[in-house]
């Protein structure tokens, strides 16, 4: 079977959801971007955050101030590894190898996935920011995680990326 992640993925939505599908927040903002890229080989990337970051004032990144560096570091998740996806159970496991986030280095995360069409996966008009890039328009991926309790309330993370190529 092809596999139909292989390429690049730029970000269109993060978002935790309710039981029913209902968008309770959006943790990096409303204006997000990122790049997620499956290689055939089995590799993996994911880099995404908020479009509405602060500069630092010094511009070396290792002078930040402690403020700017801990804003930044919340608005932003990094990380990368190697993937298996099982179709049958409709899930990728991301076996992450290295990640801003130190815990997650060896930490293998189950993302339950849905790939199709524009209806089929978002049904209405979400933008992205991806300058010089033809959007497939055909071609989107939801991401999910296991769904946990978040202010006493049972929310699944939900990711919506769409195939990116340069033609």
């Amino acid at each position: 079977m092809e596999n139909q992640f292989v390429g690049a993925w730029g970000l269109v939505d993060f978002s935790f959801c309710d039981i029913n599908g209902n968008v309770k927040f959006r943790p990096l903002g409303n204006k997000v971007g990122g790049l997620l890229i499956y290689t055939n080989d089995g590799f993996m990337s994911a880099n995404l955050g908020s479009l509405e970051r602060k500069p630092f004032k010094n511009n070396d990144y290792r002078f930040g101030k402690n403020e700017e560096i801990i804003e930044a570091y919340n608005n932003i998740i990094s990380y990368s590894g190697e993937y298996q996806v099982n179709d049958n159970k409709k899930f990728i496991l991301h076996k992450i190898n290295m990640s801003m986030f130190p815990n997650w280095i060896g930490q293998n995360v189950k993302r339950y996935f849905r790939i199709g069409n524009y209806n089929e996966i978002i049904g209405k008009k979400l933008e992205g920011n991806f300058n010089n890039v033809l959007l497939n328009e055909d071609i989107f991926l939801e991401l999910s995680a296991s769904t946990l309790l978040h202010n006493e309330e049972l929310l699944t993370p939900k990711l919506i990326w769409q195939k990116l190529s340069r033609e």
